[in-house]
């Protein structure tokens, strides 16, 4: 479901008192609305539980135990709030006109409803050429920001302000428990947190070659759910051979989303221009295959699980990649040069940009990089790359794919919680107590043991059955598996091929790049020379503007 509030402002009321209409929504699910002595709301998406209080004390309590995705509005005497299940995945975006303030998830309504020029935002560019994400609360336009995460946006009067209700670098900790004394709870914490997630009425989980979709089915099966199993990808990948050949041993249903050269040609194209213009711009060409993913989800089921966002509460990042470019670590590490003309003589992969015309742009940028950095707290750099990544990356880079899906099928991820994000951030099990980019292949495994201890309580059979890891998870508990464990580890690095096209991607980039780069805006005024080839991320950003940018009609 999609929303538009308009939210007049009575400039002749003597207390400045505000209208608040819901305008526009699509799908077949309606808003949830509360109407009582003390004000309304409204609840727009897949809130799981009961509807929230209208006690302002008691919204910030509630949002943190709640679950599922969704948005909450507030109206009563003191005005308008604003605010989203914890992480956000379910965006809100903003602006403002001189006595309306627009509210949606929708940019392209923003785009159309207000009066202002949909001038398109240089220091975004950026800042997704960089990062491959926002770490600001920019859009694609300037005149548009997206809600900071954990946050209420308040609107009483002509003042709009935007409130920080949870902070999660509260949880770090001096004495984390321990690995063994920890694992039992967690492990009963996650199970009790499953149950919570299962709609009533049969749906599909994503489960590949990894652990945390394993876990994910493992729970389900155990608690006696009607499920279907998925992947995608071509069909010799191990994310489609072993999903599919465990779930013939276990007798449950499964079916892979073929990503064959019958897709790359008849699909890919409609499909990638799909995925950005759904996802508001915030996803590229690159993810096709998800939208691809939920034509097939849609006909067949209203749910679906997954087992997103498990490693990332595990591990700390350490290698650089989409998630964490290189530029990313040395912005957490050393800050940002002093002018884009040195910024590019550092990083000349960049030089297709024009200097003069995005040299004001970059300035901006890095002022704003500095002043997230201030509010970094006295903590090792390793749990501040940890929270970063859970205020800023984890919404930024995976909600473009909540938030295609939710106009076909509810998304619901588990490892999302926030009360099982909270638990685990006591124990050494997160993330946030590894050591900066740690090299130590056992360090770094910690989530994968808590997969195992998980499995072998909850599952026995995907206990014991190969990851697309080339081992077990029953390997990792014991003496033996390990040395198999590290054989297979040495075997797959020396053996990937970085030219894998897993997804039809490069073949796709390859057909429709050069159509896709006649969409992008002012390119001849700052693009200096052509774009290598061989970066193909920098295609993909480029590209997918484009895309968006034909999409709401613009020049």
């Amino acid at each position: 479901m999609s929303f538009l509030f308009k939210i007049q402002i009575r400039k002749n009321d003597a207390n400045n008192n505000l209208s608040v209409q819901l305008e526009q929504r699509t799908s077949s699910v309606e808003a949830q609305v509360r109407t009582n002595e003390n004000g309304r709301l409204w609840v727009i998406g897949d809130l799981i539980g009961s509807l929230p209080p209208m006690d302002k004390n008691l919204r910030t309590p509630w949002l943190r135990n709640s679950k599922g995705n969704f948005i909450v509005l507030w109206h009563d005497h003191d005005g308008v709030q604003i605010s989203g299940s914890m992480f956000q995945m379910h965006p809100v975006f903003f602006c403002i006109d001189d006595d309306v303030r627009w509210i949606s998830d929708n940019v392209s309504w923003l785009v159309h409803e207000s009066s202002k020029d949909p001038l398109w935002s240089k220091e975004h560019l950026l800042e997704r050429l960089f990062f491959n994400y926002t770490l600001t609360n920019r859009t694609w336009f300037s005149h548009i920001k997206i809600l900071e995460v954990n946050s209420y946006l308040n609107i009483q009067g002509t003042s709009l302000s935007i409130h920080k209700h949870t902070d999660i670098h509260q949880h770090f900790t001096d004495t984390p428990r321990s690995l063994k004394k920890a694992r039992g709870d967690l492990i009963d914490t996650f199970r009790e947190t499953m149950k919570s997630y299962y709609p009533d009425e049969p749906f599909a989980v994503s489960f590949t070659g990894g652990f945390d979709g394993r876990c994910v089915l493992a729970s389900s099966l155990a608690d006696h759910q009607s499920v279907t199993a998925f992947s995608f990808g071509d069909k010799n990948l191990d994310d489609v051979r072993i999903p599919n050949k465990i779930s013939e041993k276990l007798g449950i249903s499964y079916h892979n989303v073929e990503l064959d050269e019958h897709y790359v040609r008849n699909h890919f194209r409609s499909q990638a221009e799909a995925m950005v213009i759904e996802s508001n711009g915030m996803s590229t060409v690159a993810r096709a295959h998800y939208r691809y993913a939920a034509n097939w989800l849609k006909t067949n089921f209203n749910y679906f699980l997954s087992g997103n966002f498990g490693s990332e509460l595990f591990r700390s990042v350490h290698l650089e990649g989409v998630m964490t470019s290189q530029i990313f670590y040395h912005w957490i590490q050393y800050g940002m040069p002093d002018s884009f003309k040195n910024f590019k003589k550092q990083f000349p992969r960049f030089s297709f940009l024009d200097t003069e015309i995005f040299n004001g742009a970059y300035l901006n940028l890095v002022e704003n990089l500095e002043c997230i950095k201030k509010t970094f707290p006295e903590i090792p750099v390793s749990a501040i790359t940890y929270y970063i990544l859970w205020e800023k990356t984890i919404r930024n880079y995976f909600s473009p794919e909540l938030q295609m899906q939710k106009n076909h099928v509810v998304h619901r991820s588990p490892f999302l919680d926030y009360n099982f994000f909270s638990e685990l951030q006591q124990t050494l099990y997160s993330g946030a107590y590894t050591n900066f980019r740690e090299k130590n292949l056992i360090k770094r495994m910690k989530g994968q043991l808590f997969y195992a201890h998980f499995l072998k309580k909850t599952h026995r059979k995907l206990y014991n059955e190969k990851t697309g890891k080339g081992y077990r998870p029953s390997d990792l508990l014991s003496p033996h598996g390990l040395v198999k464990l590290s054989f297979q580890k040495i075997l797959k690095n020396t053996s990937y091929d970085i030219n894998k096209d897993e997804f039809g991607v490069l073949k796709g980039l390859k057909n429709n790049a050069e159509n896709w780069m006649r969409f992008v805006p002012e390119q001849k005024v700052w693009l200096n020379n052509s774009i290598s080839p061989d970066d193909i991320r920098t295609l993909e950003t480029l590209v997918s503007f484009g895309i968006y940018w034909r999409s709401l009609g613009l020049k």
